[in-house]
């Protein structure tokens, strides 16, 4: 992986930290975070989302819920809002 392609996963896992945040601590539909997203100029398929989640959850930064087929439901935790207020510096989210 080259350091641009390591540097735009980091900030697309940033923005999820940011979109979920906004909404905490209710958790957001992972259709309304690809929209949100794909606002913000990064588009992603529904496989990279689930991903993304998937590496933020391994840090304990978000959890998701799946409900019935095809429903994913994505919150962020407090330990992730430490991240964004930078009380907590994790590697691998923002620059």
């Amino acid at each position: 992986m080259t350091k641009a392609e390591a540097l735009k996963h980091d900030r697309v896992r940033e923005l999820i930290l940011q979109s979920l945040s906004t909404n905490y601590p209710t958790p957001v539909d992972s259709v309304v975070l690809r929209r949100h997203l794909g606002n913000f100029g990064h588009p992603i398929t529904a496989e990279d989302l689930t991903a993304y989640v998937a590496y933020l959850e391994e840090k304990e930064l978000v959890k998701s819920e799946k409900r019935g087929v095809g429903i994913v439901l994505v919150k962020i935790t407090a330990r992730g809002l430490d991240v964004l207020d930078d009380r907590v510096n994790e590697v691998g989210v923002g620059e």
